[in-house]
């Protein structure tokens, strides 16, 4: 087991848990309209006037489109991160690495689809983006950091091309 791979897997751990957290988060946006409050996340929408709350379920065709493509997301980069762990088992096994490689470039890119995808859609509102919408960017960045360590690990561990 080298350094290297526990790396990498530990890098596609936090990977996934924080694309997890991303998509739970109900604070994708927020938006102060002097005595309310309006927050927005994948799931609902929530309105503070004061100390009452009216949450409600959006119903936007685009916000479905977000949340399939963050839990699509978050199933890819489960598998990578399985995978790692696999790889982490077994060092000699470059199918595995191929899969957590491709599985973590292929989260990455959902997550940051997802996040596009709604920042061109709710930048009509005068809201601003939080703490749940910035993550998935760190989400996506660290999925490719994950696929590149995926990809080095696997080279350095001495794999046998493809090539017949």
């Amino acid at each position: 087991m080298s350094i290297m791979s526990t790396v990498t897997v530990a890098v596609s751990v936090y990977t996934w848990g924080l694309c997890l957290i991303s998509t739970v988060s109900p604070y994708w946006t927020y938006q102060n309209q002097g005595n309310q409050i309006i927050r927005t996340g994948l799931w609902r929408n929530c309105t503070v006037h004061g100390v009452t709350s009216d949450c409600k379920k959006p119903s936007e065709g685009w916000i479905h489109a977000v949340q399939a493509l963050m839990i699509i997301g978050v199933l890819v980069l489960f598998l990578s991160m399985v995978c790692g762990c696999l790889k982490l088992k077994d060092e000699s096994s470059s199918k595995v690495a191929i899969v957590a490689t491709l599985s973590a470039l292929l989260g990455g890119c959902l997550v940051a689809a997802a996040v596009i995808v709604f920042e061109e859609k709710d930048k009509h509102n005068s809201s601003k983006f939080s703490a749940g919408f910035c993550l998935p960017i760190i989400t996506a960045v660290t999925a490719y950091i994950a696929a590149a360590l995926f990809a080095v690990s696997r080279r350095d561990t001495g794999y046998t091309p493809l090539a017949p």
